[in-house]
């Protein structure tokens, strides 16, 4: 797999977000980043969905 480096530095800056707990960042968008980064989310079967398996 290729690094394209746009990618790893929104990755780099999404993990130093989270860290911080997203301060500085809009109600709706901090919403937004805890339901993709910080929530679990299932399957019906049970089995772990990873909303961007890259963090």
């Amino acid at each position: 797999m290729i690094a394209i480096p746009l990618d790893q530095r929104i990755k780099s800056a999404l993990v130093t977000e989270c860290g911080r707990g997203y301060d500085g960042t809009g109600q709706i968008t901090k919403r937004l980043l805890e339901f993709w980064f910080v929530e679990n989310h299932f399957f019906r079967r049970g089995s772990q969905f990873r909303l961007w398996r890259g963090l």
